[in-house]
């Protein structure tokens, strides 16, 4: 990077936020005007950008040399509004932290990502990510109210607020989030926050087969049953999480109730009676929450030593997903690889891992293709947003990038640009 430059963002942030990181200059802004001082020394430089996804995120992946935008120093819980019943928030505050400083003053927020829990809320606001809360309370959509987003210009805009009826016209909220920061980085947000829950429960529950597994987590539904989580794991998953009650070979079916504790009870007896149709073999009930925190906490660690093998975001109709299950089983036994699921059954969402022989990788990874097409399904990709292949929607997506940033400065995680 220019020595000029380097010089200029020292002065915005301070010698003590600018560092050299593998190739690549990172800088630490404290506030939205640092941002925005730094968004213009890049636009007038020409300088790539790209933004850092968690605290201490390896910048080896990134490939080429470019500015590093940490923003872990915007991460105050700036307000909590008890009667409102809203919080303000800065955007470099990790995702686990936030919930737990609203967890300790009785404020409970659900969109917290399966794998995003250790980012920072910048990045899942940027990727409009869905946790396995997100079938019961919503998406990030649902709990925005308000916004300060810095465009690549500079420039500092302020969006929505804490009533909730406030976007007359364009929503222009709703367009910056899921927008993989392309059009601006939001450095402060207004979130909708809901009560604690009272009380919770899970229930971790055996089965012989997946599609044993599938077909009872899905029948709750229908039994006007609405747990908070509802994930069936298969067996190796399972086993690497320890599990209390699941035998080596079983898919695990883990159901967390939560609410009035009045009611949990018989919410679990309900819950049991569906399983016992599809020939549950074991159901052990867990009451205490550290119990069961440890066992999400677990959860994410044993996913985590899945994310270096090929990975695919597969979303489907409830209709569909006993099918597609089975394709997936049928085609990895065939192809001799190894697969390993955890479906997020209330959202009808499939994380799939599959590790084995690169050339049958590329033949399995066609005929998926294929299979999702014909179930009508989609597999999550880089769009913004929208994720369509529809070339309109193309041109659309490229006049507001054109629009909001016209210097096309983002660059992606592969080092081209976004």
């Amino acid at each position: 990077m220019e020595q000029s430059l380097g010089n200029q963002l020292i002065a915005v942030v301070g010698k003590e936020n600018v560092e050299e990181n593998k190739g690549k200059v990172v800088v630490y802004p404290a506030n939205t005007d640092q941002v925005s001082s730094v968004l213009k020394l890049a636009s007038n430089a020409n300088a790539q950008i790209t933004i850092r996804e968690k605290p201490n995120h390896d910048l080896s992946e990134e490939n080429a040399k470019k500015l590093v935008l940490d923003l872990s120093k915007l991460n105050a819980l700036i307000e909590i509004d008890r009667d409102n019943v809203t919080a303000a928030v800065q955007t470099g505050m990790t995702l686990n932290s936030l919930q737990w400083q609203l967890l300790e003053q009785g404020f409970y927020f659900p969109p917290v990502s399966i794998w995003d829990y250790d980012s920072f809320l910048i990045t899942a606001l940027a990727n409009n990510t869905i946790g396995f809360n997100s079938a019961r309370y919503g998406r990030w959509r649902e709990f925005v109210l308000g916004m300060e987003v810095v465009l690549y210009s500079g420039e500092v805009i302020v969006l929505g607020g804490k009533i909730i009826k406030y976007v007359s016209g364009l929503d222009l909220m709703s367009l910056f989030i899921g927008s993989k920061n392309q059009l601006g980085i939001v450095t402060r947000v207004i979130i909708r926050l809901l009560p604690k829950p009272e009380a919770r429960k899970m229930l971790i529950c055996g089965f012989d087969s997946l599609s044993d597994a599938i077909g009872a987590a899905q029948s709750l539904a229908a039994r006007r049953l609405d747990p908070a989580r509802n994930e069936v794991i298969t067996p190796g998953l399972a086993g690497k999480i320890g599990l209390p009650g699941i035998n080596p070979g079983q898919t695990a079916v883990l159901t967390e109730l939560e609410g009035f504790a009045k009611s949990l009870d018989r919410q679990r007896a309900e819950v049991e009676v569906a399983y016992k149709k599809f020939g549950v073999k074991s159901i052990a009930v867990i009451d205490q929450e550290d119990e069961s925190n440890l066992i999400w906490q677990k959860y994410f660690g044993a996913a985590d030593l899945y994310k270096g093998q090929t990975s695919y975001d597969i979303n489907v109709l409830p209709s569909k997903l006993e099918s597609m299950a089975q394709f997936l089983e049928n085609k990895t036994k065939e192809l001799g690889l190894e697969l390993e699921l955890i479906i997020h059954s209330g959202l009808v969402n499939i994380d799939l891992f599959v590790e084995g022989d690169t050339n049958k990788l590329e033949a399995f990874d066609q005929d998926l293709l294929k299979t999702v097409r014909m179930l009508d399904g989609k597999i999550a990709h880089e769009k913004i947003g929208i994720g369509s292949h529809i070339k309109t929607i193309d041109k659309l997506e490229h006049g507001l990038r054109e629009l909001f940033a016209p210097k096309q400065l983002l660059l992606s995680k592969e080092g081209g640009l976004v």
